[in-house]
């Protein structure tokens, strides 16, 4: 699990989280460099793989909520990739705010945290960022 900072709270993804993400998925803003909003079956299914995801890897995507009210602002984490690139292996960074608390800086400090822990615990010599339909090597 990711450490909390002094303005947000984390916990492991669940199927109990799918009422708050089905709003996130469903903004087109926050969507916007996805080919499209998801629909309530697909975010369903996007957290089931992250579920999975946690059970094979012992880490993944977490909810993010506000320290002070417990408001639900988004999630963030780490994915394996897994999928055949060049850069691979690697682990995925991930995030998704709603655009209310956007510009805060807030995935940066979540994400240093968990860089550090990953680095060190996991092994992987890279860590990628997926934008858009194309990935770059963040990290090699």
């Amino acid at each position: 699990m990711i450490a909390p900072t002094p303005r947000l709270n984390f916990e492991p993804i669940g199927p109990h989280h799918a009422p708050l993400f089905h709003g996130l998925n469903a903004d087109p803003q926050v969507m916007r460099y996805f080919p499209a909003p998801l629909s309530a079956g697909e975010t369903d299914a996007f957290i089931a793989r992250i579920v999975a995801h946690r059970a094979r890897h012992g880490f993944g995507l977490e909810a993010a909520f506000l320290a002070a009210t417990h408001t639900f602002a988004g999630f963030i984490g780490l994915l394996r990739a897994e999928f055949d690139a060049p850069f691979t292996p690697a682990v995925e960074v991930g995030w998704r705010f709603a655009p209310e608390f956007w510009g805060k800086g807030w995935h940066l400090k979540a994400h240093t945290r968990r860089w550090q822990v990953g680095l060190k615990n996991w092994g992987s010599a890279r860590l990628c960022l997926s934008r858009h339909a194309r990935t770059r090597l963040l990290f090699a």
